[in-house]
């Protein structure tokens, strides 16, 4: 036994170069992992705030596009230099984390808002430099997000066909390929994005019961998200035209007793 292990160490002698440098890629290897990693932190954190920051300049757009459906954005408006400033950062924003942030969550969802930009054909007319719709517009500008992270590319693809779907007011298969988008995120990279496509669309089937089910997800499962507060807000609307329908129901029914 003392006799193998004098042969060991003297092979372990003679060969310490080699052993040294063996161990040196080790050491490298570990450190070069650690720092790829950290990268990805910090550019997991990076698009992050970025997006958060597109999703609210966003979000005020559509709000005012909704409230103000017939006026806000007729080309007079006093309030439209200030709106197409706001939704003009918005593009921009996209546009790098598509292009520049490709794999990260925050890209991934970047990739669906693009597509739901798309969708505001009376906003994006008043745009005097239509270079980024246009850009969005082509068949390959996702293209970046298919190469650079194919892991999401699949629940990407359901998304989008769910927003067409609802463009050409199919909602029932807007959920079937939303629900599938769901399936293929085996990650949850996209899924609090998803649940909320869901829960909306079982609201505008009047299936009110499922859609707080989605929007009471979010709370539950997601309370980092964006989307917390409008699936909140929504869920708790719900509940009370939920609440308040009962009692009508109730009231009639001892009415006709």
């Amino acid at each position: 036994m003392s006799s193998k292990l004098e042969n060991f160490l003297t092979v372990l002698i003679k060969n310490r170069i080699i052993v040294l440098l063996v161990m040196g890629g080790i050491i490298l290897l570990s450190f070069g992992a650690g720092y790829m990693y950290q990268l990805k932190l910090d550019q997991e954190k990076e698009a992050s705030v970025l997006f958060d920051d597109a999703w609210q300049k966003f979000f005020t757009v559509v709000n005012d596009l909704q409230a103000q459906p017939n006026q806000m954005y007729a080309s007079g408006h006093p309030n439209v230099p200030q709106v197409i400033v706001l939704y003009n950062e918005v593009l921009v924003d996209l546009d790098i984390l598509v292009s520049e942030y490709a794999g990260t969550i925050s890209g991934a969802k970047s990739a669906i808002l693009v597509e739901m930009v798309k969708t505001l054909p009376g906003l994006n007319v008043l745009l005097t430099d239509q270079t980024l719709i246009t850009a969005f517009a082509a068949e390959d500008y996702l293209d970046v997000v298919r190469k650079k992270h194919p892991n999401f590319w699949g629940a990407i693809l359901e998304m989008m066909n769910g927003i067409e779907a609802e463009r050409q007011i199919d909602f029932v298969s807007a959920l079937t390929h939303y629900e599938k988008a769901l399936e293929l995120d085996k990650k949850k990279f996209l899924s609090d994005y998803i649940i909320i496509s869901i829960a909306r669309n079982y609201d505008v089937l009047n299936n009110t019961d499922k859609a707080i089910e989605y929007y009471s997800k979010i709370e539950t499962e997601y309370p980092e998200s964006v989307w917390l507060s409008l699936a909140m807000g929504k869920a708790h609307l719900l509940s009370q035209a939920n609440k308040s329908n009962i009692i009508k129901e109730t009231n009639t029914t001892a009415v006709k007793e």
